[in-house]
């Protein structure tokens, strides 16, 4: 997945950024105003008048679910309200409105980030990302303070008011290149965790910090490695090997042989992860790994089938003898009558990247063109919603492919896409399957390519 978020990306932004999303929980008065003051806080409203607010929601919802959560937001604006008061008290962290994720994201300065910088030259935490790793010092102190930021934004979680030690973290993580908090694993912010866990980790930072300070950035990133869960691992050693200079070599080999020991040690989703993380770096050695566990599953129950995202990997990187067998695993699952919930192989041949690119993507769109339950909706120009199901996507892949019209159209009736559908099975079923056979298809694969060698 070239070009494209890799899994760990998209996982934190699944965490920190599902903004208008239906909620895992329910809303009451309270919730709602500890959302309204973080939209307060962002628009530059006084703390005072937010925590006023605030004290009187707590009062009239007592038995709230969210009691604990929005005292622990007055505790947080008083306190900040009583030593900003103080004029010799300099907290710049204290008004950014830098969107979290724009950097916990990344420890690089990727196009949101650069995009808000120039925005917002004034802002507390665009004076600190451009500054270089020395400035870690003078954040360390500021782990410990809780004052609620202005950067806020709300998830399917909870809503987030990210507080002044958040920011801090993040601002060290940057310019460390080093996770320290396990963002993408829990979704919890700095200081939402236990004051235990705080003390500890800030700690732990400040020894890293007196050990590494005098190093270069690669040797603090070696020694915090040991210290991470697995998704700081796969985030650390992806910002090692990017690491540019005199030891690039030898840090882009450290790099991989971490990331490949995360993936044999690893299943599923994590598995996957740090593949997609070496093929960032070009390095495809998972594929051999991925083929050896997924053929052992043809002497295992079908229940015992991996991760879908292994799947989406092979599909982007492998080659013929892995499409094939993920077409055998598929047709084994379909066989037993696994449905698309609990199916892990023939969803993603249809759900996969190459499912609308590659021939080798044809056999298995064709076992799912007996998938005829509705598994979705969808919307587009002249019809405002749309049930759909793995079929009507198998036949759509299946005539751009193929150059066949079956004489499918996402917006026809459902009398009409049914039978598109049919006609496409009856094909597969007298001709396609003899036409595109996996031999059949790497002769063609192979004819195009020599035809495109010859062009150029």
């Amino acid at each position: 997945m070239k070009n494209k978020a890799t899994l760990i990306t998209l996982l934190i932004l699944f965490v920190f950024c599902n903004i208008g999303k239906a909620r895992l929980f329910v809303v009451d008065d309270l919730l709602k105003t500890v959302e309204r003051s973080g939209r307060e806080l962002a628009a530059g409203k006084t703390r005072k008048g937010i925590r006023n607010r605030l004290n009187a929601a707590i009062k009239n919802n007592p038995q709230s679910t969210y009691l604990e959560l929005a005292k622990n937001l007055v505790i947080d604006l008083s306190t900040s309200i009583e030593t900003t008061a103080n004029s010799k008290y300099n907290t710049p962290l204290l008004d950014t409105t830098l969107p979290f994720h724009f950097i916990a994201c990344s420890a690089n300065w990727t196009s949101p980030l650069k995009q808000f910088t120039k925005k917002h030259p004034r802002d507390p935490m665009t004076a600190i990302l451009s500054r270089d790793r020395s400035v870690i010092g003078s954040l360390l102190p500021q782990l410990s303070d809780r004052s609620p930021t202005r950067s806020y934004y709300s998830t399917e979680r909870m809503p987030k008011i990210p507080r002044v030690c958040d920011m801090a973290l993040l601002a060290i993580e940057f310019h460390s290149k080093c996770r320290f908090n396990s963002y993408a694993s829990s979704g919890t912010l700095f200081h939402e965790l236990p004051i235990e866990k705080r003390n500890k980790m800030i700690h732990h930072i400040e020894r890293w910090w007196s050990e590494n300070k005098g190093k270069s950035i690669a040797a603090g990133i070696r020694s915090q490695l040991p210290y991470t869960d697995f998704y700081g691992k796969v985030w650390i050693a992806k910002n090692l090997a990017n690491l540019r200079g005199k030891e690039q070599k030898s840090n882009r080999k450290y790099s991989i042989e971490i990331l490949r020991t995360l993936v044999l040690k690893n299943r599923g989703h994590a598995a996957a992860c740090a593949a997609e993380t070496l093929a960032e770096l070009d390095d495809y050695s998972a594929v051999d790994i991925f083929y050896s566990r997924w053929k052992q599953l043809l002497n295992k129950p079908v229940k015992n089938s991996d991760s879908s995202y292994v799947v989406f990997y092979l599909t982007d990187y492998g080659t013929r003898r892995d499409w094939e067998l993920l077409h055998t695993l598929a047709k084994r699952e379909i066989e037993q009558g696994v449905v698309a919930g609990n199916a892990r192989i023939w969803p993603a041949l249809v759900n996969c990247n190459k499912a609308k690119t590659s021939l080798f993507a044809i056999p298995g769109l064709a076992l799912a063109l007996t998938q005829t339950r509705i598994s979705g909706s969808r919307s587009f120009k002249s019809v405002r919603s749309q049930a759909f199901s793995y079929a009507d996507l198998a036949v759509e892949y299946l005539q751009k492919l193929t150059k066949i019209d079956f004489g499918y159209r996402r917006d026809s009736s459902v009398k009409k896409r049914t039978a598109a559908i049919q006609k496409a099975q009856d094909w597969w079923n007298s001709k396609g399957s003899k036409q595109y056979t996996f031999d059949n298809i790497e002769a063609i694969m192979k004819k195009m390519a020599n035809k495109a060698s010859y062009k150029k």
